[in-house]
């Protein structure tokens, strides 16, 4: 397969994933993500307007979450990480977007 190839199957996948997960974050506040491979998996930073949303009682949403990304998009060992947006929510334009 050929690198730009690569480039664009790869950008097509980390869409797929933006997508899905703000249809199921949609709720909590969705702010963006950012995606990072590391030897260990694959690092994705959800920020967000109200993580106990994601979060959920004792970690079952969050649980589901990597359960479906893992399944769905064929991750190996996907970690959430969580980030608040706080008082920076008016300047984040897919916040603000879903409040309007």
């Amino acid at each position: 397969m050929a690198i730009e190839r690569k480039f664009v199957v790869e950008g097509e996948r980390r869409m797929l994933i933006k997508e899905y997960l703000k249809k199921e974050t949609e709720k909590a506040g969705f702010g963006g993500i950012e995606i990072q491979r590391t030897p260990m998996g694959t690092l994705i930073s959800l920020i967000t307007e109200r993580p106990g949303l994601i979060i959920g009682r004792g970690g079952k949403n969050i649980k589901k979450l990597t359960d479906d990304l893992a399944e769905k998009f064929d991750m190996e060992n996907p970690q959430i990480e969580i980030e608040e947006v706080g008082n920076k929510a008016p300047l984040n334009g897919q916040i603000m977007a879903y409040k309007v």
